[in-house]
């Protein structure tokens, strides 16, 4: 087959790039080329360390380090992209934002795309999306579906989770997958439909096949090597997505094990989930992501906190001077050390995103970067796995 071109719009560190390797690497295409474009200039050194080093140069992945508004529709036409992926800035949609929407400065980009497709004489053939949960029902949302219903795309939403395909992180997000294809749609009118559960088709079909038969199940998961779909709840501990040897820089402090530590939403190595990570993490700690518990099973969690619990109680019943007060603080501290706190590394958290083992950061990049940059990707897994429904069938 001809080359398959794609563009990888808000490219970010390249999680859509991993899934569309892992596909073709499954489908045995090598013919294909992925450009990425992304004006966040952290995310494009790690997108480079990665994706555009000296064994990408033979295909030709290249990174645009410009704005998405600055591209054009004559660019895109002479590109004639077969996929497009994108994953638009979240704040103006997300529950830590204002929620401003299309008001935002931050939906300009998007805002260029939805008004360039019609424009386009060469359309992808297949576009994708993923956004966070609450994008659903964004004026965004409503413009991206009547631009494609415009553009003659048949497509499907959906509200997903990597725990619905055996990864132990709760990470729910908005995905849509569309297809062009030749009937006049512009006279239907939009049902909303958002699957809320993982579509199976037989074989390697894509879910926009008339034959293809789908049936929507609650859980996954899927063989790393052969691609195999098995339906039905495989519970997986967090145990292997963990680093051997932790720096000590990753332990909680005395200050933060005092003040949050009724916030923390602890794990240890077998739990079965993690709450979603966020591009704060580690720096400040509700809703940001789980904590580790890294003592050994001995020393539980239960036993700690009713500690922690007497102790408070005794500070209160006692009336505690700031001396004697310090005394019990202190008390607290000593036994929630036991405990081990500590925060997941960004290794391990690229891990239960699916980020595969070769994925690295450069020297330069500091903790805090690679926690934001993390917090703003895709999961690798959810992304190759709607990818695969939605082109099917095709190979060299």
């Amino acid at each position: 087959m001809d080359q398959f071109n794609v563009l990888e719009l808000y490219s970010g560190i390249g999680g859509f790039h991993y899934a569309i390797k892992k596909l073709f690497k499954l489908k045995g295409i090598n013919n294909y080329r992925i450009t990425g474009v992304d004006i966040n200039t952290t995310a494009n050194e790690i997108y480079k360390h990665n994706h555009v080093g000296d064994e990408d140069k033979s295909i030709g992945n290249i990174l645009l380090e410009r704005n998405i508004q600055s591209i054009s529709v004559k660019e895109l036409d002479k590109n004639r992209y077969n996929l497009i992926t994108m994953s638009p800035p979240c704040q103006p949609f997300s529950r830590l934002g204002l929620k401003r929407d299309l008001s935002d400065n931050r939906c300009n980009s998007f805002r260029h795309l939805m008004s360039t497709l019609p424009l386009l004489e060469n359309k992808p053939e297949y576009i994708m999306l993923e956004n966070v949960k609450g994008f659903e029902t964004s004026d965004a949302h409503q413009l991206l579906v009547e631009t494609l219903i415009r553009c003659d795309y048949r497509f499907e939403e959906f509200l997903l989770s990597p725990t619905q395909f055996s990864i132990p992180n709760s990470r729910q997000r908005y995905y849509l997958i569309g297809r062009k294809v030749g009937t006049n749609l512009t006279s239907n009118k939009y049902k909303p439909n958002i699957h809320t559960k993982v579509p199976v088709i037989e074989s390697n079909n894509s879910i926009f096949d008339s034959k293809s038969v789908v049936e929507y199940v609650d859980q996954i998961s899927i063989e790393e090597q052969s691609g195999l779909v098995f339906i039905g709840e495989q519970f997986q501990t967090i145990e292997s997505y963990l680093d051997n040897k932790i720096d000590e820089q990753y332990e909680l402090n005395n200050e933060t094990l005092l003040r949050y530590h009724m916030l923390f939403d602890l794990v240890d190595h077998n739990s079965f989930s993690t709450n979603c990570f966020t591009k704060a993490y580690a720096h400040r700690i509700e809703g940001c992501g789980s904590i580790l518990k890294a003592a050994s099973d001995s020393v539980t969690i239960d036993d700690v906190y009713t500690l922690v619990k007497q102790l408070k109680k005794q500070k209160d019943e006692q009336n505690c001077s700031s001396d004697n007060g310090n005394d019990f603080d202190d008390a607290i501290v000593q036994a929630l050390r036991s405990l081990h706190l500590r925060y997941f590394t960004p290794r391990e958290i690229a891990n239960l995103m699916s980020f595969p083992s070769e994925f690295e950061f450069p020297d330069k990049i500091n903790r805090k970067q690679q926690y934001r940059v993390l917090g703003n990707s895709v999961n690798v897994t959810v992304c190759y796995y709607l990818l695969r429904i939605l082109i099917g069938s095709i190979s060299e």
